[in-house]
This record gives C-alpha cells, structure tokens and sequence, in this order.
C-alpha cells in the first residue's frame, strides 16, 4: 500500500483541506524580512486564539510539531484567556496570535500582554 493510500487522520484531513487558508497565512507572514525576526532562535514558541483561530493555532503547532526537520523548540498551543494565567511567555520566545479579523479582545489582550514581557508578537 503506498503512502497516498493510507488512511488519514482527522487532523491531516483538515490539514489538507485547509490548503488556501494556509496559502494566506505564508504570503502574509513571508512578507517579514531578515531584519524583521529576531536574530537569536525562539526558546519557545506559542500559539493561541479563541474558537475557531484556536483550532487553526493548534494545527499550526501540530504541523510544526510534524517537521522532524526543525531544531527541537518547545511548541505550546493554547486558548488566548490561558496567556498569563496558565502560560506566561517571556523576552526571547515567539508569540503567534491566531484571529479571523484581528479583533478578538481577549486575544489583543493576551498579546499585548506577550509584547510587554518582551516577547517577539505576531498577529495571524
């Protein structure tokens, strides 16, 4: 049985059938240049949202996670009301804030409060 004819998981199904939302998402964020990300790796990076974009956060880390290419950084995927409370980013971790519209009030919240702690913020 080739790899193509193997069953997929739910997740690699949504995964797949997301393929132009993710398309959006890497013309977006490819538009960072060099001098735009920090010049140190992340020592850990976090990915939240709230209803669906916390869905869409946690696929992103479960791709990331996938990449058995990457350097070995710890991936956190979280709601947004859990940013502080549970998980408290700090200077030198990268922040990925997942929103439809960019206007989630608790998720502006959470990553406000990533920027203070010197976190490197992105707002998906």
């Amino acid at each position: 049985m080739s790899e193509s004819e193997l069953p997929q998981s739910g997740v690699e199904q949504a995964l797949r059938s997301q393929r132009d939302s993710w398309r959006s998402v890497v013309s977006r964020t490819s538009q960072f240049g060099a001098r735009d990300l920090p010049r140190e790796a992340p020592k850990r990076i976090f990915l939240f949202g709230v209803g669906s974009s916390y869905f869409a956060a946690k696929l992103c880390g479960f791709a990331i996670l996938r990449d058995k290419t990457r350097i070995r950084i710890p991936v956190i995927s979280c709601p947004s009301l859990a940013i502080g409370k549970e998980f408290f980013p700090t200077r030198g971790d990268w922040v990925f804030a997942f929103s439809h519209r960019g206007k989630t009030p608790s998720t502006l919240m959470a990553l406000d409060f990533c920027r203070r702690e010197g976190a490197f913020t992105v707002l998906v």
